[in-house]
């Protein structure tokens, strides 16, 4: 089903919904894009989509710091209550000790709560070890998520790279079997907006890179992301300029 036939099927209010909504977000990525921009001292003069890309790059979403938090909270009131038990039980066996007159008929309340106090502890040792085991499976679950979506970046920055290439392209009254072709597009784009073999070497590189992550699921370290998403950012702002 093609995304045409899936608008139709939303109701009034749920296009109206959907439009403020999309509004909003619209105006919170040209604030965010509005800041890069200041930071770059060029936002006098416009707001580049190399702005735009940077503001909309997805990043850590503060909810697993959250989660984080709240364990540690959780684990400190915990680690309180696992105090006091051990206290209770170390009080209740010197009381026994110092008395020296244990008797299964007098004492047996005092064992009763000791086994109580035992059962308490092993329960909250169990349960500290499921929660951290569950802990480090959201964490690594959402590391993989947020490496694959940060990471596909690159993927989409790419196909901006050959958008605006192909469009040149054409500007150029270069035919549309050439424009069209792929393999024109990057030989173009290697020949005309490359200065040196360093620059030609970081084109194939990215592209490399761009066809690892779509058709291997290539995970990329935090610096090697943003070495990639930098080249691509530089080459597309070359790209925008030469079109204008």
């Amino acid at each position: 089903m093609n995304n045409d036939n899936i608008y139709s099927k939303l109701t009034p209010s749920a296009k109206e919904a959907l439009t403020e909504l999309t509004e909003d977000f619209k105006q919170s990525l040209v604030e965010k894009a509005f800041s890069i921009a200041q930071e770059r001292n060029t936002a006098n003069k416009e707001i580049s989509l190399r702005d735009i890309l940077e503001a909309q790059q997805p990043i850590k979403h503060t909810i697993e710091k959250e989660k984080y938090q709240e364990y540690k909270r959780k684990r400190w009131t915990m680690l309180l209550s696992l105090s006091g038990a051990v206290y209770a039980v170390a009080g209740i066996l010197i009381y026994l000790y110092q008395n020296k007159k244990f008797s299964l008929e007098n004492d047996f309340g005092l064992i009763i709560a000791v086994l109580g106090i035992l059962i308490t502890l092993v329960a909250f040792l169990y349960g500290q070890l499921l929660t951290r085991r569950h802990l480090i499976f959201s964490t690594e679950t959402s590391t993989k998520t947020y490496s694959s979506i940060e990471s596909f970046d690159i993927v989409k920055r790419w196909q901006i790279i050959e958008q605006l290439t192909t469009s040149i392209m054409k500007s150029n009254n270069i035919s549309d079997s050439k424009s069209n072709s792929i393999n024109q597009v990057i030989r173009y784009l290697t020949e005309n907006f490359t200065s040196n073999e360093m620059e030609y070497l970081k084109i194939r590189e990215l592209l490399q890179t761009r066809n690892k992550i779509l058709h291997e699921g290539y995970y990329l370290s935090d610096n090697e992301k943003k070495q990639y998403i930098d080249i691509a950012d530089d080459l597309i702002e070359k790209l925008e300029r030469a079109k204008k």
